[in-house]
């Protein structure tokens, strides 16, 4: 079985109350903020596909989402700074090169006649740029705008399997690994940074005769790639749950999480 699913929408939005007020915000002695009477509405545009297949006989589904939008007349705030007082303004301006990019991607099957292992790949990716503008005054009579792009990629694959054993137990092994790639405007002063997040997570699940569900869950996260040593850090977690499900309905229920 396929499915195809096309999706476009164009949306509008118009400038807040306090970029088009064009009365200085001084309460700041070093930053000025100024509103922009001639801002205009900013035009989004956004094209998705959304793609699944269905294999019956094996149980197997497949499903893409690619996604593209673009942002035209974008609302940035200008940054102006003068080096001989070091007193910076801030106001709002109409800007293009706003887009990004998406595609998300899975895949599940049972790998065991029994239909009890179940395994799971899924893969989510995205691509982003933003335009910010920054001003120099370097002289009374002369201005100097130049517009930064920042860009930054996410890729982020996730393996999962699910195994039930019987109707009292529920296994689960997930692992997953994150990639960030960040590109700061060429003067921001930031650097370029990868980082890196793995996860290893086990949860097991005990389904008692007398409705109450036990479920344990241990993970590591290792964190790697950041600046500061301080946020790469291997991380241990563990945690339990108890959940008591009341009336026969078994519409109410009580949890407890450590």
């Amino acid at each position: 079985t396929h499915f195809l699913t096309v999706n476009y929408t164009g949306s509008s939005t118009p400038p807040s109350m306090n970029d088009l007020i064009d009365i200085p915000d001084e309460s700041d002695p070093l930053r000025t903020t100024y509103g922009n009477p001639h801002l205009k509405n900013m035009w989004q545009h956004t094209l998705s596909l959304w793609w699944n297949h269905y294999n019956e006989r094996r149980q197997r589904t497949l499903t893409l989402q690619p996604s593209f939008s673009q942002s035209f007349r974008q609302i940035v705030h200008r940054l102006t700074y003068d080096p001989l007082t070091g007193t910076q303004s801030l106001r709002p301006e109409n800007a293009g090169g706003h887009w990004a990019t998406q595609l998300n991607a899975l895949w599940s099957q049972p790998i065991t006649p029994q239909g009890n292992l179940i395994l799971t790949v899924s893969s989510d990716n995205s691509y982003t740029r933003q335009i910010s503008l920054l001003a120099s005054d370097l002289q009374s009579s002369l201005r100097h705008t130049m517009a930064t792009g920042e860009r930054g990629g996410l890729l982020s694959q996730t393996l999962k399997a699910d195994l039930r054993l019987s109707e009292q137990w529920d296994f689960s092994l997930r692992t997953r690994h994150t990639l960030q790639h960040s590109m700061p405007g060429r003067v921001s002063g930031h650097p370029t940074l990868t980082c890196h997040l793995a996860i290893l997570q086990a949860n097991a699940t005990w389904h008692a005769p007398w409705h109450m569900d036990v479920t344990t869950e241990s993970a590591l996260r290792m964190r790697r790639g950041y600046e500061e040593s301080q946020y790469n850090t291997t991380e241990w977690l563990c945690n339990a749950t108890l959940s008591q499900s009341l009336l026969p309905s078994r519409k109410l229920s009580l949890g407890l999480r450590q």
